[in-house]
């Protein structure tokens, strides 16, 4: 899927009134001494995929969605997210129970067993 310079400048503006709500920007970009990850200014990333757009260097709307869920996942806050349409396109689930793997006397190699509830 090809990525449009436009509609993709108009989805860059809109997370960045997103970001506008984001309590803790000034934190994550400058954190204390002793946290545990590293800090993100998350307006200077989303300025650098801006110009990436602008250049016309991202080959696929894909490519430019994985920087930006990439960039939010580097804040490390469970309620900082996003997934683009092309991110959500598929799912991949199991829905009729799951793998077992069970070892007969606890030494033995695991034998791979499917179950249902």
């Amino acid at each position: 899927m090809p990525n449009y310079p436009e509609p993709a400048l108009n989805l860059i503006a809109g997370l960045r009134t997103y970001l506008e709500f984001q309590s803790d920007k000034e934190y994550l970009r400058k954190p204390p001494s002793g946290y545990l990850f590293p800090g993100i200014d998350l307006d200077q990333e989303l300025n650098s995929i801006q110009k990436t757009v602008e250049n016309g260097e991202y080959t696929s709307e894909y490519d430019m969605q994985v920087d930006i869920f990439a960039m939010l996942l580097a804040a490390r806050d469970g309620h900082l997210t996003w997934q683009g349409d092309v991110l959500g396109a598929f799912a991949f689930l199991r829905t009729t129970g799951g793998l077992a793997a069970v070892s007969a006397d606890g030494q033995q190699t695991p034998q791979i067993y499917h179950y249902s509830k």
